[in-house]
């Protein structure tokens, strides 16, 4: 009984070891299975952890290639760059961008890293290996298995190449390159995630190109636009340089809506030269403000001819700021600035041109009476010679009237003086010149002009500067100054002055003989040297225009001014003009 009690005491015992046995097993298998849990969650983790470390990196270059873009001027660098980054965050060491030649026609390998660098001569036709097939379809491509593919680039120096990966670079919608990466570790494959990043660099690169290609088309057109502007500026210059320098006066007006000239819109510095303004004063006019005698009816006929011919020829008598009369012959164009009518005035000084007209006429008109006096000068004279001599001879045997043998007598020399000088006019007189010196002849005249001057209570000074020596006919001289100064006398009140002066300007001697009488009108001045014209109330018309042709005949000219306080005559001679 008691043996049995021990039977059932050591089964009852064996029974719980069992038990606790089951539940020791229960519990370690317990602690195996939270052991695995625990082993997968820290490799979970430690995924994660790398994913985000990955993520990360990831970000850090996503950072700086976004702001590589921004502050980027060297896109080549910035795709290096952006291609390096790719690499890096795959791992791997190979990798290379593609871009499509200006042609269209093939796709070069413009950067290359690891297997790639040496390679830059490598180009591809579309659908040729991996980079013209991603260039054809225009989507990413993976090959896992490059050493079997059957589109690869053939040659042992690829075998080493595991797997390769590419995606296409676009600019809106057309495919501008492609960028890849190589693994050249067997086995080495190409995750779904790392393909994405790919793309995702492929897209920054695309923006790179965009902006290269923006930042150059800024830069052509910028460096176009500096060109067109150099060049107008050239232009500009040119044309203001041509515009200052040419020789007649040019003035740009516009057009008023009635049809009337407006203000001036451009001037040159000739323009404002000639007529004694400055530029600012000048700009503030209109035509009618500098033109004598022109009324808004006469430039209105003018826009109207422009109108209907867009250029005319028109004669215009400009004046100056002090009162100075200028003849031109101005050349008017209409043109269209900023879409408003406007004129081009181009006006030239004819003043020379008129003055030289005038004596161009003056010395035809001497020349035919010169070639007239010739050929009857002679011929009158000498009955004039025999009527005279027979007059004295019946003067002497007259008892009575013989006043009237005088009177006829008298008129006889005075038609013989007219002839005198009649015959002085001709212009093919031929006169012997010698050195002289002007003041020299002056000197020997001063007692006879003085004496004619004091005779009517006036008075004569001499004001004779150095002068050189010139080439005269002294006998031709003296007349010329006699007869000048004769009329200067004429001309004066009592007390009043003639002045003789001379000077050297210059090539030029400068002989002036200024009397203080009550001045020549203009239209008196224009007709001057005329043959028989005078003012004189005996003159004969022909004192003046021996003095012209005697000046013409020494290569002189004969210049008049006057005024109500008196006249002026300039007598000019050029040094060794002979």
């Amino acid at each position: 009984m008691g043996r049995d009690k021990r039977v059932i005491e050591k089964k009852l015992l064996a029974s719980d070891l069992l038990a606790d046995v089951a539940v020791c097993q229960q519990r370690i298998a317990e602690l195996e299975l939270s052991e695995a849990q625990l082993l997968t969650e820290v490799d979970q983790r430690k995924q994660t952890e790398a994913e985000l470390i990955r993520q990360n990196f990831y970000l850090h270059l996503l950072q700086e290639t976004a702001v590589a873009l921004i502050d980027h001027h060297n896109w080549e660098k910035l795709l290096v760059t952006i291609l390096k980054q790719a690499a890096a965050l795959i791992n791997t060491e190979d990798g290379f961008l593609f871009l499509v030649d200006s042609e269209g026609q093939k796709l070069k390998l413009k950067f290359g890293l690891g297997i790639y660098e040496p390679m830059t001569w490598l180009s591809l036709a579309k659908g040729e290996a991996l980079g013209g097939r991603v260039w054809q379809t225009g989507e990413p491509l993976v090959v896992h298995d490059y050493a079997n593919w059957s589109n690869r680039v053939q040659g042992a120096y690829w075998d080493s190449v595991a797997a390769v990966a590419g995606v296409p670079l676009r600019t809106g919608d057309q495919i501008v390159g492609v960028l890849g990466l190589a693994h050249c570790k067997a086995g080495k494959k190409f995750a779904r995630d790392e393909l994405t990043y790919l793309c995702r660099f492929a897209e920054l690169a695309s923006v790179a190109l965009a902006n290269a290609n923006l930042y150059q088309s800024l830069q052509r057109e910028l460096e176009e636009r500096r060109q067109v502007e150099a060049a107008l500026r050239q232009s500009e210059e040119r044309y203001r340089l041509l515009f200052n320098h040419i020789t007649d006066a040019v003035l740009i007006w516009d057009i008023q809506a009635d049809g009337t000239p407006g203000r001036f819109l451009e001037v040159n510095e000739v323009a404002c030269k000639r007529l004694g303004y400055t530029r600012p004063e000048l700009m503030e006019l209109t035509p009618l403000d500098i033109c004598k005698g022109s009324s808004c009816e006469e430039f209105a006929a003018i826009i109207k001819t422009l109108e209907q011919q867009h250029s005319a020829l028109v004669d215009l008598l400009q004046v100056s700021k002090s009162g100075k009369i200028i003849p031109t012959e101005s050349h008017v164009q209409l043109f269209y600035l900023e879409g408003k009518p406007a004129v081009l005035s181009i006006a030239r000084d004819v003043s020379e041109r008129k003055f030289l007209e005038k004596e161009m006429a003056r010395f035809e008109r001497l020349h035919l009476i010169g070639e007239l006096a010739a050929s009857i000068g002679h011929e009158v004279r000498n009955p004039l010679t025999t009527i005279r001599g027979f007059l004295q001879i019946m003067r002497g045997k007259a008892q009575e009237n013989r006043e009237y043998y005088d009177i006829m007598i008298d008129e006889l020399d005075r038609a013989n003086s007219i002839i005198t000088e009649f015959l002085s006019l001709a212009k093919s007189k031929s006169i012997e010149l010698e050195v002289h010196n002007l003041n020299d002849v002056i000197r020997m005249l001063a007692p006879l002009i003085q004496a004619n001057a004091i005779v009517e209570n006036k008075s004569v000074s001499m004001d004779l500067g150095q002068i050189p020596d010139l080439l005269l006919n002294e006998k031709e001289i003296r007349q010329m100054i006699l007869n000048i100064a004769r009329n200067g006398i004429e001309a004066m009140q009592p007390g009043k002055n003639l002045t003789i002066r001379t000077r050297a300007e210059g090539d030029e001697v400068l002989l002036s003989i200024i009397d203080q009488g009550c001045g020549i009108s203009r239209e008196c001045i224009e007709k001057l040297g005329t043959p028989f014209f005078t003012t004189k109330e005996h003159g004969t018309g022909l004192g003046l225009a021996v003095c012209f042709s005697i000046a013409h005949r020494h290569n002189a000219t004969i210049q008049v001014e006057s005024s109500d306080h008196g006249t002026t005559f300039y007598i000019r001679f050029h040094i060794g003009s002979h």
